[in-house]
Protein backbone atom coordinates (compact mmCIF):
# COMPACT_ATOMS: atom_id res chain seq x y z
CA UNK A 1 0.00 0.00 0.00
CA UNK A 2 2.83 2.38 0.87
CA UNK A 3 4.46 1.69 -2.50
CA UNK A 4 1.17 2.44 -4.28
CA UNK A 5 0.76 5.76 -2.42
CA UNK A 6 4.35 6.66 -3.22
CA UNK A 7 3.75 5.85 -6.91
CA UNK A 8 0.67 8.10 -6.94
CA UNK A 9 2.59 10.96 -5.31
CA UNK A 10 5.28 10.75 -7.98
CA UNK A 11 2.68 10.51 -10.74
CA UNK A 12 0.69 13.52 -9.54
CA UNK A 13 3.78 15.64 -8.95
CA UNK A 14 4.94 14.79 -12.48
CA UNK A 15 1.56 15.69 -13.96
CA UNK A 16 1.51 18.95 -11.99
CA UNK A 17 4.86 19.96 -13.45
CA UNK A 18 4.44 22.44 -16.27
CA UNK A 19 6.19 22.10 -19.60
CA UNK A 20 9.83 23.23 -19.37
CA UNK A 21 12.29 22.43 -22.15
CA UNK A 22 15.89 23.11 -23.10
CA UNK A 23 14.68 26.19 -25.00
CA UNK A 24 13.80 27.75 -21.65
CA UNK A 25 17.31 27.35 -20.19
CA UNK A 26 19.35 30.57 -20.18
CA UNK A 27 22.52 29.79 -18.19
CA UNK A 28 24.85 27.18 -19.73
CA UNK A 29 28.16 26.09 -18.23
CA UNK A 30 31.01 24.28 -19.97
CA UNK A 31 31.84 23.49 -23.59
CA UNK A 32 31.30 20.48 -25.80
CA UNK A 33 28.93 18.66 -28.14
CA UNK A 34 26.95 16.94 -25.36
CA UNK A 35 24.37 18.71 -23.17
CA UNK A 36 22.66 17.77 -19.91
CA UNK A 37 20.30 19.81 -17.75
CA UNK A 38 19.98 20.37 -14.02
CA UNK A 39 16.95 21.34 -11.92
CA UNK A 40 17.39 22.24 -8.25
CA UNK A 41 14.19 22.53 -6.19
CA UNK A 42 14.79 23.99 -2.71
CA UNK A 43 11.16 23.32 -1.75
CA UNK A 44 11.26 26.31 0.62
CA UNK A 45 7.86 27.86 -0.08
CA UNK A 46 9.15 30.75 -2.21
CA UNK A 47 7.93 31.61 -5.70
CA UNK A 48 11.43 30.96 -7.06
CA UNK A 49 12.08 27.68 -5.26
CA UNK A 50 13.25 25.78 -8.37
CA UNK A 51 15.96 26.71 -10.92
CA UNK A 52 17.38 25.18 -14.11
CA UNK A 53 20.87 25.23 -15.65
CA UNK A 54 22.44 23.70 -18.75
CA UNK A 55 25.80 21.91 -18.84
CA UNK A 56 27.92 21.16 -21.94
CA UNK A 57 30.73 18.61 -22.16
CA UNK A 58 32.50 16.41 -24.70
CA UNK A 59 31.43 12.89 -25.57
CA UNK A 60 33.45 10.22 -23.82
CA UNK A 61 34.43 12.35 -20.80
CA UNK A 62 32.33 10.21 -18.42
CA UNK A 63 31.10 13.23 -16.49
CA UNK A 64 28.92 12.54 -13.43
CA UNK A 65 25.93 14.34 -11.94
CA UNK A 66 28.22 15.49 -9.11
CA UNK A 67 30.80 16.89 -11.53
CA UNK A 68 28.05 18.88 -13.22
CA UNK A 69 27.19 20.42 -9.84
CA UNK A 70 30.85 21.28 -9.34
CA UNK A 71 31.10 22.90 -12.79
CA UNK A 72 28.12 25.13 -12.01
CA UNK A 73 29.68 26.03 -8.67
CA UNK A 74 32.93 26.96 -10.44
CA UNK A 75 31.03 29.21 -12.88
CA UNK A 76 28.59 30.86 -10.45
CA UNK A 77 29.93 32.57 -7.28
CA UNK A 78 26.49 32.40 -5.65
CA UNK A 79 26.16 28.61 -6.04
CA UNK A 80 27.78 25.95 -3.82
CA UNK A 81 27.11 22.38 -2.83
CA UNK A 82 28.29 19.86 -0.26
CA UNK A 83 28.63 16.13 -0.78
CA UNK A 84 29.28 13.18 1.51
CA UNK A 85 32.71 11.63 1.91
CA UNK A 86 31.97 9.00 -0.76
CA UNK A 87 30.95 11.65 -3.30
CA UNK A 88 27.63 9.96 -4.15
CA UNK A 89 25.42 11.52 -1.49
CA UNK A 90 24.27 15.13 -1.73
CA UNK A 91 24.26 16.92 1.62
CA UNK A 92 23.41 20.49 0.69
CA UNK A 93 23.02 23.07 -2.07
CA UNK A 94 23.14 26.84 -1.61
CA UNK A 95 22.10 29.34 -4.27
CA UNK A 96 21.76 32.92 -3.10
CA UNK A 97 19.28 32.87 -0.17
CA UNK A 98 18.11 29.29 -0.91
CA UNK A 99 19.66 26.36 0.89
CA UNK A 100 18.92 22.98 2.37
CA UNK A 101 19.67 22.16 5.97
CA UNK A 102 22.27 19.37 5.72
CA UNK A 103 19.98 16.65 7.02
CA UNK A 104 18.24 18.75 9.66
CA UNK A 105 15.41 17.94 9.42
CA UNK A 106 15.69 16.20 6.04
CA UNK A 107 17.92 15.27 3.08
CA UNK A 108 18.04 15.84 -0.69
CA UNK A 109 16.58 13.38 -3.18
CA UNK A 110 18.11 13.02 -6.67
CA UNK A 111 16.35 12.38 -9.97
CA UNK A 112 16.99 11.85 -13.68
CA UNK A 113 14.95 11.29 -16.82
CA UNK A 114 14.34 12.05 -20.47
CA UNK A 115 12.44 15.30 -19.81
CA UNK A 116 12.03 17.81 -17.01
CA UNK A 117 8.59 16.36 -16.29
CA UNK A 118 9.37 12.62 -16.30
CA UNK A 119 12.37 12.19 -14.01
CA UNK A 120 12.45 9.32 -11.52
CA UNK A 121 14.64 8.83 -8.48
CA UNK A 122 18.16 7.63 -9.22
CA UNK A 123 21.14 6.27 -7.32
CA UNK A 124 22.65 9.65 -6.46
CA UNK A 125 25.04 12.20 -7.88
CA UNK A 126 27.58 9.56 -8.89
CA UNK A 127 25.36 8.70 -11.88
CA UNK A 128 27.12 9.36 -15.23
CA UNK A 129 25.57 12.01 -17.44
CA UNK A 130 23.86 11.16 -20.72
CA UNK A 131 23.38 13.54 -23.62
CA UNK A 132 20.10 15.52 -23.55
CA UNK A 133 19.09 13.92 -20.26
CA UNK A 134 17.62 15.87 -17.33
CA UNK A 135 18.89 15.61 -13.76
CA UNK A 136 17.21 17.00 -10.69
CA UNK A 137 17.47 17.31 -6.97
CA UNK A 138 14.76 18.21 -4.50
CA UNK A 139 15.08 19.05 -0.81
CA UNK A 140 13.08 16.59 1.22
CA UNK A 141 13.64 12.86 1.38
CA UNK A 142 11.41 11.84 4.29
CA UNK A 143 8.94 14.74 4.55
CA UNK A 144 6.87 12.65 4.08
CA UNK A 145 8.41 11.24 0.88
CA UNK A 146 10.69 12.43 -1.96
CA UNK A 147 9.01 14.85 -4.36
CA UNK A 148 9.70 15.40 -8.05
CA UNK A 149 11.24 18.88 -8.64
CA UNK A 150 8.56 21.36 -9.67
CA UNK A 151 8.65 23.47 -12.81
CA UNK A 152 11.80 25.63 -12.58
CA UNK A 153 12.59 29.13 -13.65
CA UNK A 154 15.77 29.61 -15.73
CA UNK A 155 18.76 30.49 -13.56
CA UNK A 156 20.66 33.66 -14.48
CA UNK A 157 24.34 34.31 -13.85
CA UNK A 158 25.33 36.87 -11.24
CA UNK A 159 28.22 37.83 -13.57
CA UNK A 160 26.09 38.87 -16.55
CA UNK A 161 25.72 42.46 -15.40
CA UNK A 162 27.35 44.66 -12.76
CA UNK A 163 28.02 48.27 -11.81
CA UNK A 164 30.97 48.31 -14.22
CA UNK A 165 28.47 47.99 -17.09
CA UNK A 166 26.81 51.29 -16.17
CA UNK A 167 28.35 54.19 -18.08
CA UNK A 168 26.02 56.91 -16.80
CA UNK A 169 25.07 57.55 -13.18
CA UNK A 170 22.22 59.91 -12.41
CA UNK A 171 22.44 62.00 -9.26
CA UNK A 172 25.13 62.56 -6.63
CA UNK A 173 26.21 60.66 -3.55
CA UNK A 174 28.26 57.74 -2.29
CA UNK A 175 25.38 55.24 -2.53
CA UNK A 176 24.52 53.52 -5.80
CA UNK A 177 21.63 51.39 -7.04
CA UNK A 178 20.66 49.96 -10.41
CA UNK A 179 17.10 49.86 -11.75
CA UNK A 180 16.32 47.46 -14.61
CA UNK A 181 13.15 47.75 -16.70
CA UNK A 182 12.43 44.70 -18.89
CA UNK A 183 9.55 45.02 -21.36
CA UNK A 184 9.55 41.25 -21.93
CA UNK A 185 10.31 41.39 -25.67
CA UNK A 186 13.42 41.15 -27.86
CA UNK A 187 14.72 43.14 -30.81
CA UNK A 188 17.18 41.37 -33.11
CA UNK A 189 18.20 38.96 -30.39
CA UNK A 190 18.70 41.62 -27.70
CA UNK A 191 16.29 41.84 -24.77
CA UNK A 192 14.31 45.07 -24.56
CA UNK A 193 15.61 45.48 -21.05
CA UNK A 194 17.20 48.73 -19.87
CA UNK A 195 19.39 49.63 -16.89
CA UNK A 196 19.58 52.98 -15.12
CA UNK A 197 22.17 53.76 -12.47
CA UNK A 198 21.37 56.25 -9.73
CA UNK A 199 23.49 57.81 -6.99
CA UNK A 200 22.14 59.28 -3.76
CA UNK A 201 23.26 60.64 -0.38
CA UNK A 202 20.51 59.08 1.74
CA UNK A 203 21.11 55.73 3.43
CA UNK A 204 17.88 54.42 1.87
CA UNK A 205 15.40 55.65 -0.71
CA UNK A 206 12.10 54.16 -1.81
CA UNK A 207 11.77 52.44 -5.16
CA UNK A 208 9.12 55.00 -6.09
CA UNK A 209 11.57 57.83 -5.37
CA UNK A 210 14.23 56.11 -7.47
CA UNK A 211 11.80 55.82 -10.40
CA UNK A 212 10.82 59.47 -9.96
CA UNK A 213 14.46 60.59 -10.12
CA UNK A 214 14.95 58.65 -13.34
CA UNK A 215 11.76 60.06 -14.79
CA UNK A 216 12.92 63.60 -13.94
CA UNK A 217 16.29 63.13 -15.63
CA UNK A 218 15.62 60.75 -18.55
CA UNK A 219 13.74 61.95 -21.58
CA UNK A 220 10.80 59.78 -22.66
CA UNK A 221 10.75 57.76 -19.42
CA UNK A 222 7.43 57.75 -17.57
CA UNK A 223 5.74 55.50 -15.03
CA UNK A 224 2.50 55.36 -13.08
CA UNK A 225 1.29 53.57 -9.96
CA UNK A 226 -2.07 52.18 -8.92
CA UNK A 227 -2.50 51.06 -5.31
CA UNK A 228 1.26 50.74 -4.76
CA UNK A 229 1.73 48.66 -7.92
CA UNK A 230 3.32 49.60 -11.24
CA UNK A 231 0.48 50.18 -13.68
CA UNK A 232 2.52 51.40 -16.65
CA UNK A 233 6.06 52.20 -17.78
CA UNK A 234 6.92 53.94 -21.03
CA UNK A 235 10.42 54.40 -22.40
CA UNK A 236 11.02 55.67 -25.93
CA UNK A 237 8.98 53.39 -28.22
CA UNK A 238 8.43 50.74 -25.54
CA UNK A 239 5.30 50.67 -23.42
CA UNK A 240 3.86 48.24 -20.91
CA UNK A 241 0.38 48.75 -19.45
CA UNK A 242 -0.60 46.34 -16.69
CA UNK A 243 -3.56 44.05 -17.14
CA UNK A 244 -4.96 41.19 -15.11
CA UNK A 245 -3.23 38.70 -17.40
CA UNK A 246 0.04 40.60 -17.69
CA UNK A 247 0.88 42.87 -14.75
CA UNK A 248 4.18 44.60 -14.13
CA UNK A 249 6.15 42.65 -11.53
CA UNK A 250 8.66 44.20 -9.13
CA UNK A 251 11.82 42.53 -7.81
CA UNK A 252 14.64 43.42 -5.42
CA UNK A 253 18.15 41.95 -5.62
CA UNK A 254 21.85 42.67 -5.83
CA UNK A 255 22.52 41.03 -9.23
CA UNK A 256 20.59 39.25 -11.98
CA UNK A 257 20.69 35.88 -10.22
CA UNK A 258 18.95 36.70 -6.94
CA UNK A 259 15.75 38.59 -7.77
CA UNK A 260 13.14 38.38 -4.99
CA UNK A 261 9.52 39.27 -5.71
CA UNK A 262 8.21 42.44 -4.06
CA UNK A 263 4.46 42.76 -3.59
CA UNK A 264 4.30 46.50 -2.95
CA UNK A 265 6.25 49.51 -4.18
CA UNK A 266 5.35 51.29 -0.94
CA UNK A 267 7.37 48.87 1.19
CA UNK A 268 10.29 48.50 -1.23
CA UNK A 269 13.45 50.39 -0.32
CA UNK A 270 16.89 50.68 -1.87
CA UNK A 271 20.25 51.05 -0.20
CA UNK A 272 23.81 51.04 -1.48
CA UNK A 273 24.38 48.05 -3.79
CA UNK A 274 20.72 47.02 -3.93
CA UNK A 275 18.89 46.77 -7.26
CA UNK A 276 15.25 47.03 -8.31
CA UNK A 277 13.87 45.17 -11.31
CA UNK A 278 10.60 45.59 -13.20
CA UNK A 279 9.36 42.90 -15.56
CA UNK A 280 6.48 43.00 -18.04
CA UNK A 281 6.00 39.44 -19.23
CA UNK A 282 7.05 35.96 -18.16
CA UNK A 283 10.77 36.37 -17.60
CA UNK A 284 12.45 38.02 -14.65
CA UNK A 285 14.45 41.17 -15.50
CA UNK A 286 17.04 39.95 -17.99
CA UNK A 287 20.41 41.22 -19.26
CA UNK A 288 19.85 44.94 -19.84
CA UNK A 289 21.34 47.56 -22.08
CA UNK A 290 22.79 50.48 -20.14
CA UNK A 291 20.77 53.49 -21.19
CA UNK A 292 23.52 56.10 -21.65
CA UNK A 293 22.03 59.53 -21.06
CA UNK A 294 24.15 62.33 -22.54
CA UNK A 295 23.12 65.09 -20.14
CA UNK A 296 25.32 68.13 -19.68
CA UNK A 297 24.47 68.46 -16.01
CA UNK A 298 26.54 68.32 -12.86
CA UNK A 299 24.59 65.44 -11.34
CA UNK A 300 25.47 62.88 -14.03
CA UNK A 301 28.70 60.95 -13.66
CA UNK A 302 30.14 59.30 -16.79
CA UNK A 303 32.47 56.38 -16.20
CA UNK A 304 34.80 54.79 -18.71
CA UNK A 305 33.81 51.34 -19.88
CA UNK A 306 36.38 48.55 -20.21
CA UNK A 307 34.98 47.63 -23.63
CA UNK A 308 34.34 50.29 -26.24
CA UNK A 309 32.42 51.00 -28.32
CA UNK A 310 29.63 48.99 -26.74
CA UNK A 311 27.26 48.30 -28.49
CA UNK A 312 29.26 47.69 -31.67
CA UNK A 313 28.66 46.25 -35.13
CA UNK A 314 32.25 46.04 -36.40
CA UNK A 315 35.04 46.06 -33.83
CA UNK A 316 35.59 46.72 -30.13
CA UNK A 317 38.61 47.56 -28.00
CA UNK A 318 39.69 46.73 -24.46
CA UNK A 319 40.98 49.62 -22.35
CA UNK A 320 43.57 47.49 -20.59
CA UNK A 321 46.10 46.22 -23.14
CA UNK A 322 48.09 44.25 -20.54
CA UNK A 323 45.99 41.12 -20.95
CA UNK A 324 46.89 37.65 -22.16
CA UNK A 325 43.66 36.56 -23.81
CA UNK A 326 40.15 37.73 -24.70
CA UNK A 327 37.33 35.18 -25.07
CA UNK A 328 33.78 35.75 -26.30
CA UNK A 329 30.89 33.44 -25.34
CA UNK A 330 27.27 33.48 -26.44
CA UNK A 331 24.52 33.26 -23.83
CA UNK A 332 24.41 29.47 -24.07
CA UNK A 333 28.01 29.34 -22.86
CA UNK A 334 29.47 28.43 -26.26
CA UNK A 335 32.91 29.88 -27.01
CA UNK A 336 32.59 31.79 -30.28
CA UNK A 337 35.91 33.66 -30.44
CA UNK A 338 39.23 33.85 -28.62
CA UNK A 339 42.29 35.95 -29.35
CA UNK A 340 45.50 37.23 -27.80
CA UNK A 341 45.90 40.08 -30.28
CA UNK A 342 43.90 43.06 -28.97
CA UNK A 343 46.08 46.00 -30.02
CA UNK A 344 44.12 46.74 -33.21
CA UNK A 345 40.73 45.88 -31.80
CA UNK A 346 38.64 42.71 -31.96
CA UNK A 347 36.34 42.18 -34.92
CA UNK A 348 32.77 40.98 -34.32
CA UNK A 349 31.64 41.09 -37.95
CA UNK A 350 31.33 37.30 -38.02
CA UNK A 351 28.99 37.22 -35.02
CA UNK A 352 25.21 37.34 -35.07
CA UNK A 353 23.44 40.27 -33.44
CA UNK A 354 22.81 39.81 -29.74
CA UNK A 355 24.36 39.84 -26.27
CA UNK A 356 27.71 38.16 -25.58
CA UNK A 357 29.86 37.58 -22.51
CA UNK A 358 33.49 38.70 -22.86
CA UNK A 359 36.23 37.53 -20.52
CA UNK A 360 39.70 39.05 -20.32
CA UNK A 361 42.52 37.09 -18.74
CA UNK A 362 45.78 38.42 -17.27
CA UNK A 363 47.87 35.74 -15.56
CA UNK A 364 45.38 34.13 -13.12
CA UNK A 365 42.90 37.03 -13.04
CA UNK A 366 39.76 36.79 -15.18
CA UNK A 367 37.36 39.72 -15.66
CA UNK A 368 33.89 39.41 -17.20
CA UNK A 369 31.97 41.98 -19.28
CA UNK A 370 28.82 42.14 -21.36
CA UNK A 371 29.03 43.07 -25.06
CA UNK A 372 26.16 43.91 -27.40
CA UNK A 373 26.65 43.22 -31.12
CA UNK A 374 24.29 45.22 -33.31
Amino acid sequence: MKQFIYFLSILFSSLALGQFTSNDVKFYVGEGSQTSYLIVDFKDGTDDRSYAWGFRYEEGQNITFGQMLQAIEDAEPNFSHLTGSNGGFLNDIIFNAHQGLEGDPDWWSTWSGETAETMSMNAGISEPLQNERWYGTSYGFMNPSPEHPVTPIPAYSSLWFSESDIDTWIGEGQNRSILIVDFGTDTEGVANSFAFGIQYEEETITVEEALTRISNRVENFEFSLTEDQISSITFNEFEGISSEDNPWKTFIGTDLSNWVTENSIATSNLENGKWAGFSFGERRPFIPTDEVILLNTADVELTKSQLYPNPTSTVFYVNDLSIDKVSIFDLTGKLVLTTSNTKNGISVQGLEKGVYIVTTQFQNKVSTYRLIVQ
